[in-house]
Order: structure tokens, then sequence, then C-alpha cells
């Protein structure tokens, strides 16, 4: 799955595998999972509460969300 994180004006795409769009840890929902890097794999994970997430187009079979900070 691909993340589109927009945030203060910076657009960034991140491209995770085994990735979750509801992931709930103490009773919280996440959207995120690993991604590789040059040590093995890392974890990003986006609390739903403060991100407002859209389902966008798959591309290629892939899907993919646009996450935007919500107004505080």
């Amino acid at each position: 799955m691909i993340l589109e994180v927009i945030d203060r004006g910076r657009l960034e795409k991140i491209a995770v595998v085994n990735g979750s769009a509801g992931k709930d840890i103490d009773g919280r929902a996440y959207i995120g999972g690993y991604y590789l890097n040059s040590g093995g794999y890392g974890s990003v994970w986006f609390d739903k509460s403060i991100w407002n997430v859209e389902t966008l187009p798959k591309q290629d079979g892939i899907i993919a969300y646009r996450l935007t900070r919500k107004a505080d």
C-alpha cells in the first residue's frame, strides 16, 4: 500500500509492505505498516484521530491512501 502524507506543506509518499488500514492499539485506530530501509524494516503508524484518511484510486493494483493532518 502507498501512504501519501501531506503535513504542513510537505508531501511524502511511503511504500508500505504488510500494511493495515485499521490497526487497533490501546483503543485507538491507526493506519500504517512496515517499510524497507537500509537496516531491514522500519514501521510507521498514523493515529486516525489526528489524520484524515482518504482512499485514492488503485494504481497498478496497489491501494493508496492520502493522509492530511486534521485542524487543531
